[in-house]
């Protein structure tokens, strides 16, 4: 096991909405590895916020790729469940299934 952080992947964006009517950020992104090997990308995105209904503190958006990068899927909207405002940071735990829970 390497102790040493090694970059296996270019740099690409995984956010795939853009700043929204307010220009408002889509910040604090998070990357849990899962037990598959694919990796699940959340970000608070607050695009949204302008619009009648939507909480003033945006939304977690999430996004699983394959080891190599790939999209697996559509971007999805991790609070579903309304964590609410714990939203602004973002975070995953990986389960022993190949799946993930929010932290």
């Amino acid at each position: 096991m390497h102790l040493t952080p090694e970059t296996w992947l270019a740099p690409f964006q995984v956010n795939t909405t853009d700043a929204g009517p307010a220009l408002s950020p889509q910040t604090n992104a998070s990357f849990v590895q899962l037990t598959t090997g694919n990796i699940v990308a959340l970000w608070q995105d607050t695009s949204d916020i302008t619009l009648p209904g939507a909480p003033d503190f945006g939304t977690i958006m999430g996004q699983i790729y394959d080891p190599l990068g790939t999209p697996i899927g559509q971007a999805f909207d991790a609070d579903a469940a309304g964590i609410g405002e714990a939203a602004g940071r973002p975070d995953a735990a990986a389960l022993d299934d190949g799946g993930f829970v929010l932290v």
